[in-house]
């Protein structure tokens, strides 16, 4: 039996928020995506914030995602996904 490709649901979006990434992981839930192997949810430059933090480090936009990204990565881990985050 060979290897399967990683399934990942990534959500291309400037302006996505820590609701929309709850919303789209209940659905993968809801629907048995997560069960079929869908366990990876990527966020392509919409977490960042505009400005770097005082030692240059990125931070996540505070507006966007209010409970942070440190707590979406639990909330998703909570239910057995994985974050990912990309950012340029």
């Amino acid at each position: 039996m060979g290897l399967q490709p990683s399934k990942i649901q990534v959500i291309f979006s400037n302006e996505c928020t820590e609701a929309e990434v709850k919303s789209v992981a209940a659905a993968m839930l809801q629907s048995g995506l997560r069960d079929a192997g869908w366990r990876y949810i990527v966020l392509d430059d919409c977490w960042a914030g505009a400005n770097r933090t005082t030692n240059q480090t990125l931070s996540w936009d505070a507006l966007r995602f209010p409970s942070g990204v440190p707590s979406l990565a639990e909330w998703l881990h909570e239910r057995s996904f994985s974050l990912g985050l990309y950012a340029s």
